[in-house]
């Protein structure tokens, strides 16, 4: 975890009944999952699922915001999503 940083856990209706791991847990896996679904476009949740993505691991990113990184400029969060 960087330093200052908190997890924070969404509220989501039935997410602890299906189960998750936050950014601190994904780093500790003793093996890959066969897929992932990443809750956000920040940096960190990109910075995850690019990970998983180049190690085999089938990801969705989902996000609330028009475009990924929606917290700085739009124009980066829009040329990122021409990307696979």
């Amino acid at each position: 975890m960087t330093t200052g940083s908190e997890i924070a856990i969404p509220d989501l209706p039935g997410l602890s009944e299906v189960g998750y791991i936050d950014s601190d847990q994904a780093q500790n896996l003793e093996r890959l999952p066969d897929s992932l679904l990443v809750l956000g476009g920040g940096a960190v949740a990109l910075e995850f699922a690019q990970l998983f993505l180049r190690l085999g691991v089938a990801v969705t990113v989902i996000q609330r915001s028009p475009h990924v990184l929606s917290g700085m400029d739009s124009a980066i969060g829009t040329a990122l999503a021409g990307y696979p």
